[in-house]
């Protein structure tokens, strides 16, 4: 019944409730106390729980913090701060932990002294978790503390804190507090240099890893390095394969190359699948090398395939059941990209409200402007695609309908020569080769290889290849590769997405867009029946249009108004109108009719009702 009235109090009370509130934190309905101390509103109501607090002891003073924090009293602060260095742990670390939600950076400095003052243990870690937390990418304080700090345990602690924080400030304090450091100081710095949050302490992790004479930091260190390095895998590839070939180079163990050959795994780089290949022979290595490989190889296979092909030509004779599976697949999917261009850097989505993929195929985006500027590029792999390896999945890059997306390439040609543009898209797509517009099409289709071929000129070296993909909705994709103009295979063409030469588009000109044919070709019908044969008790012509049907009364069974003319290749080109959305029509096309028959058979597109 107690518990009861205490949760409703905190409902209906106000800032005289506080006291009786508080008083019950001591007893058994505590829980229920706390609840309505949180729950209660009113003016007054904070500053009530705050005097309150020294009113208080133990567990209740305990509980009472958490209130202040899920309150956001942040008028608590000083009094928290007196509570961190209380004598009853428990109050001092719950102090602590509310500092962390409630200080700010001004309170660091105070912050920081309690801290080298804390007990060891809960408290001390719970002192550490605030300073950082109030702290944020502001070291000032403990930068500070450490510049006057004398004591190796002071020191140590400090260090440690500024490991965590991390920044531009807190790596030079600490590699300056390197300098003539006793050993427990050095050996702190070590530690919070291999644990850093971003790349700046790699090379003094590469220094320690090489001059270090304690073996533990130059473990530390290695570990540490080969991290970091690996955080820049996706930015700087090769950069980052060249790294972590010196810290191979650097690694004496077994167990210190596979930690190398576990980060290498991850950069897509050429260099980086040679130096894993370079272990595959090692029998202490072969299986981390092989998988390291493998992973590698599935990620450049669609800008390196040759140099995958040999490397995955070797492992699918491996021992290693597994790793002779993948090398095996990534050979298939190779012979089945062919000679398609498979590596591409994206960009997108790009959109224009109230804007459909028609229109957006006509407007002028970043990309695509003669200065681009601002243009963030993303690479995309090739093979998803169950049917057509060779097709690269927008939709699946950048989601959503009415948008465009870029793609972008670089084709080298040892020699300047006439070839085959082709390409498959869905939907539209607009194609720029050197900066010139080559080719485009305005339309909502599927992405079937090589639809699109278009005569095109490779100069001799690198040439930078823009694709535009509109999306009107579902699938989202695009294909394309370059060949002879007889369509057979080229050698010694290569691509790559990651060339960085310079390249722009021209500024834009009108260039042949394909879609509906003109009006130029031969009519079929002149405004009579005249070359045309059918039941006429169903069709008729209303203000020069034939029309099919009534909506008077059922029509008994299928009717056909044919020309007697047969046609071979052609466009077909013509308007419908379903009255009232009603009814069910179409158009068919290279059909005939059933002999004794009133049926036809052959192509028919419908027109109905959905």
């Amino acid at each position: 019944v107690q518990a009861v009235a205490l949760r409703a109090l905190g409902d209906v009370g106000n800032a005289s409730s506080v006291h009786t509130l508080i008083k019950a934190l001591g007893g058994e309905s505590a829980t229920a106390a706390g609840i309505g101390l949180r729950t209660l509103k009113g003016d007054g109501v904070d500053a009530e729980i705050l005097a309150g607090l020294d009113q208080t002891a133990g567990d209740a003073r305990v509980e009472l913090i958490g209130v202040i924090v899920d309150r956001r009293c942040t008028n608590a602060v000083p009094a928290l701060l007196k509570d961190a260095a209380d004598d009853d742990a428990a109050i001092a670390q719950a102090a602590f932990k509310a500092l962390g939600e409630l200080a700010t950076p001004k309170e660091a400095p105070a912050m920081v002294a309690l801290l080298l003052a804390a007990k060891p243990g809960a408290v001390a870690r719970q002192a550490e978790n605030a300073v950082v937390k109030v702290a944020g990418e502001n070291a000032d304080a403990v930068v500070v503390a450490l510049d006057s700090a004398t004591s190796p345990v002071a020191r140590v602690t400090l260090i440690r804190v500024l490991g965590r924080i991390g920044g531009d400030l807190s790596y030079a304090a600490i590699m300056k507090a390197r300098t003539g450091a006793a050993p427990a100081v050095e050996d702190a710095a070590v530690r919070a240099l291999a644990a850093w949050p971003d790349s700046r302490a790699a090379d003094a992790l590469l220094g320690i890893v090489k001059q270090a004479q304690n073996e533990t930091h130059r473990v530390l260190a290695l570990r540490g390095y080969v991290r970091l390095v690996g955080m820049e895998a996706g930015d700087k590839p090769g950069v980052t394969a060249s790294r972590l070939a010196e810290a191979m180079a650097l690694a004496k163990t077994s167990d210190r190359r596979k930690a190398v050959l576990g980060a290498l795994a991850n950069v897509p780089h050429r260099d980086a699948l040679d130096l894993a290949m370079s272990h595959s022979d090692d029998a202490a290595l072969h299986a981390e090398a092989g998988l390291a490989a493998v992973t590698i190889a599935r990620t450049i296979m669609g800008k390196e395939h040759e140099a995958v092909r040999v490397a995955v030509e070797k492992l699918a004779v491996s021992a290693d059941a597994h790793i002779a599976k993948e090398a095996r697949g990534i050979l298939e999917q190779l012979e089945r990209f062919d000679d398609a261009i498979t590596a591409w850097r994206i960009s997108g989505p790009y959109m224009q409200e109230g804007e459909d993929y028609e229109a957006l195929f006509s407007i002028v985006f970043e990309p695509e402007k003669p200065d681009a500027r601002n243009v963030t590029w993303q690479s995309i792999a090739a093979g998803s695609h169950a049917t057509y390896p060779q097709v690269l999945d927008l939709r699946k890059a950048f989601g959503g309908d009415q948008r465009v997306a870029y793609a972008l390439t670089w084709v080298y040609s040892e020699t300047a020569q006439a070839v085959s543009l082709q390409i498959g898209s869905d939907d539209g797509i607009k194609a720029w080769l050197n900066g010139k517009l080559v080719h485009a099409r305005n339309a909502a289709r599927a992405a079937t290889p090589y639809t699109d071929k278009v005569n095109v000129a490779l100069n001799k070296g690198w040439n930078p290849l823009l694709l535009k993909i509109t999306q009107n909705q579902f699938p989202w994709e695009f294909c394309a590769r370059i060949c002879s103009r007889n369509d057979e295979r080229l050698e010694g063409l290569r691509v790559d997405p990651d060339h960085e030469g310079e390249w722009r588009l021209d500024a834009p000109e009108p260039a042949e867009v394909l879609g509906p044919p003109a009006m130029n070709g031969t009519p079929i019908y002149d405004g009579t029946f005249e070359g045309w044969e059918g039941n006429l008790k169903w069709f008729r012509i209303e203000d020069g249009a034939i029309v099919g049907g009534t909506l008077k009364e059922t029509i008994p069974r299928n009717e056909f108004l044919c020309t007697q003319k047969e046609y071979t290749n052609f466009q077909l080109r013509l308007k419908l109108k379903l009255v009232d959305n009603k009814g069910n029509a179409g158009i068919q096309i290279r059909s005939k009719r059933i002999p004794n028959n009133h049926e036809m058979i052959g192509y028919q597109a419908d027109v109905g009702q959905v």
